[in-house]
């Protein structure tokens, strides 16, 4: 039984841990910190499988994906504002 326990907890270990790529480890860290039962980034309450850089490293890329992806582009053809006036000096 003992070594049944053993080779699953490596097998888990190999498969989401040290073999699991990049990019794929990406989208899991981002929807982990999305998703509201992991607001502590902690999977297993008292156990550290998961180091503390990984929620920074987890932000940063979060900061990323918005920033390149997500975040509204400004428009070209803003309005000025109530009462700001365009300054059109052609020179």
């Amino acid at each position: 039984m003992l070594a049944a326990r053993t080779a699953m907890y490596h097998d888990w270990m190999r498969r989401w841990i040290t073999e699991l790529p990049q990019e794929v480890k990406r989208t899991y860290m981002i929807a982990t910190l999305l998703h509201p039962c992991f607001k502590t980034y902690d999977f297993i309450e008292g156990c550290a499988l998961i180091p503390a850089t990984d929620k920074v490293l987890a932000l940063g890329e979060l900061r990323i994906e918005w920033a390149t992806v997500w975040k509204p582009r400004s428009t070209s053809t803003a309005t000025p504002a109530e009462g700001e006036t365009i300054d059109l000096d052609l020179g």
